[in-house]
């Protein structure tokens, strides 16, 4: 029914400027898809983080149909750790978790995100288990967002790094496709993702070690061939026919 709201905000001003800059990004994948009637459904993402940095705090976000979550770090040496372990995610509590001391992320580390969705009868508060569920904003759709507020270490508001943070979006869309978490794309991890539907026709042409999959080098290549062929508003050229 119709109410009135009368929000108020409350706004704290610091006397002196900040020395350091806090930066958010997220780790995302827009490429979910959770099967109608699944019970136990499991999507991964992931983001590389391409110069040292600390975190301050990090928050898991997704829709009724979330089971649960996971946060983890793996660092250059392979070895991981459990951040964050959400067992039994709850839609109408989320909020921002930090860190007892900053967490310390050394260059070339994954931040690694591990969501269960339940889109089975079982789950209470499913809308549709009777849906083939993708990302998407609508409550009825799905999200994988673990949002991390973090600061790169040697940054500081007289020396700005923007183009850091620049290198560490690109990682976005990579981690966010990479679901074996092995540093390749296969046209298979790029699943029906219609955004995607002309990467996966240039991967034989961009794919130079011919492994049948994309390095992230080769996937900067075919970004750039898209955005080519969206600013010319030519279709996406076709691949090459195999030898015979």
């Amino acid at each position: 029914k119709p109410v009135t709201d009368r929000p108020e905000v409350g706004y704290y001003f610091y006397k002196e400027q900040p020395k350091y800059i806090l930066r958010q990004a997220s780790i995302t994948d827009f490429s979910i898809e959770i099967p109608a009637g699944e019970q136990r459904h499991q999507e991964t993402a992931y983001l590389e983080f391409p110069h040292d940095a600390e975190v301050f705090g990090v928050q898991p976000h997704c829709h009724s149909r979330c089971y649960s979550t996971k946060l983890r770090i793996r660092y250059p040496d392979g070895s991981e750790k459990v951040l964050l372990n959400q067992p039994r995610y709850y839609f109408s509590w989320q909020r921002e978790y930090h860190f007892q001391n900053l967490l310390e992320v050394p260059k070339g580390s994954l931040l690694i995100a591990d969501y269960v969705y339940d889109n089975s009868t079982s789950n209470v508060a499913n809308p549709d288990p009777h849906k083939h569920v993708t990302f998407g904003e609508q409550t009825s759709e799905e999200m994988l967002f673990t949002f991390a507020r973090f600061r790169f270490k040697g940054e500081t508001v007289a020396e700005r790094h923007d183009e850091w943070f620049q290198e560490l979006q690109q990682n976005v869309t990579f981690g966010a496709l990479d679901d074996n978490i092995d540093g390749k794309l296969t046209a298979a991890e790029f699943r029906n993702d219609p955004r995607f539907k002309p990467i996966v026709g240039y991967l034989p042409m961009v794919d130079a070690d011919k492994d049948g999959a994309l390095s992230k080098a080769e996937m900067a290549t075919a970004l750039q061939m898209m955005r080519k062929m969206r600013q010319s508003g030519g279709a996406a050229p076709a691949a090459p026919a195999a030898p015979k």
